[in-house]
């Protein structure tokens, strides 16, 4: 089989998944200790360059439809996290193949572990390709295809939980300063894969996707917002909210890098060419690779030099020049 009749085939499976997303109540969401199913269906994608993310819509018991945001941890999501040769593709037939297999062997719980200490301890941080051909981490050569996925499925699984713990982390802020959380969405592998087997639900864990229902913000990111029509003294005010906005939330304990292309602002009216200085609302968005305030004080300990650490060095003034 060629590499472009296994990735048409890819592609089909794909477009077979985002049907059943849309046509069969398949969805698990989590509201607390609350478990159910909910319809979901597509209406546009959005460009990313690490998870899959949609404009979606889904049925509220009270109000009718409602739009969100759907952002899925993928790791068949051609994104960078499978970057290889500086291209990211798609897993071809073999690939998911092979991943497959090394999860039902019952080897990835010991290679999370691995993957874990690894990420920890590595002066610099690793990404899945260096796993691809076990360049750097050893191991046999047969198992590097599988180990890349396993590497882009870890990768995808940090980026989620990152993501999620954030968002609980800023309830208070949700709403007015980020998008609301809605749910905790789970695909199971049985819907994704229609040759599951019976009993593949032990792995579950691994082969499930993970995914994220937002609230919608209309509106472009602030690095588009600037426009002929827009006024300085409204731009200036937009960037001094988003810039008070992040500096809310690091003082919340989740530390942000500023980026224009983490904001988007919300338009409150119809008319572009009508924004007053009032109207525009910046929301802070995308956490996946937010660092929190707790985890500074391993973050700084891993960066000091050995002869610092044999020493009792007090870390306070680090930490806040660092926070």
């Amino acid at each position: 089989m060629s590499a472009h009749s296994s990735l048409f085939i890819i592609i089909i499976i794909i477009i077979i998944i985002i049907i059943i997303i849309i046509i069969i109540i398949t969805t698990t969401i989590n509201h607390g200790s609350v478990y159910k199913f909910i319809e979901i269906f597509i209406l546009d994608t959005f460009p990313s360059t690490e998870s899959h993310v949609m404009h979606v819509g889904f049925k509220n018991s009270s109000k009718g439809i409602k739009q969100g945001v759907l952002k899925l941890y993928d790791r068949r999501y051609a994104g960078r996290i499978r970057q290889v040769n500086g291209k990211a593709t798609a897993p071809l037939v073999a690939a998911d193949a092979a991943y497959l297999s090394f999860v039902r062997q019952g080897k990835m719980g010991v290679f999370r572990s691995a993957l874990r200490h690894i990420y920890k301890i590595a002066p610099e941080r690793p990404c899945a390709n260096d796993f691809h051909h076990n360049q750097r981490y050893g191991g046999a050569e047969a198992d590097g295809m599988a180990k890349f996925e396993a590497a882009t499925w870890y990768e995808c699984d940090q980026r989620f939980n990152t993501e999620l713990k954030a968002y609980k982390q800023l309830e208070s802020l949700q709403g007015s300063t980020i998008p609301r959380l809605y749910a905790h969405v789970r695909i199971p592998h049985d819907v994704i894969d229609q040759g599951a087997r019976d009993d593949d639900a032990q792995w579950d864990e691994f082969l499930c996707v993970h995914g994220l229902l937002l609230e919608y913000i209309p509106g472009p990111k602030l690095k588009h917002f600037p426009t002929p029509s827009i006024a300085s003294d409204t731009l200036k005010a937009v960037i001094q909210r988003a810039v008070d906005s992040i500096c809310q939330i690091n003082k919340s304990g989740v530390l942000l890098e500023k980026s224009s292309n983490n904001v988007i602002v919300k338009d409150n009216n119809d008319d572009n060419d009508s924004i007053s200085v009032d109207s525009p609302e910046p929301f802070i968005v995308d956490f996946a690779e937010a660092v929190f305030k707790e985890d500074l004080h391993k973050i700084e300990i891993k960066q000091l030099p050995i002869s610092d650490l044999l020493a009792t060095e007090d870390l306070h003034p680090r930490l806040q020049l660092a926070y």
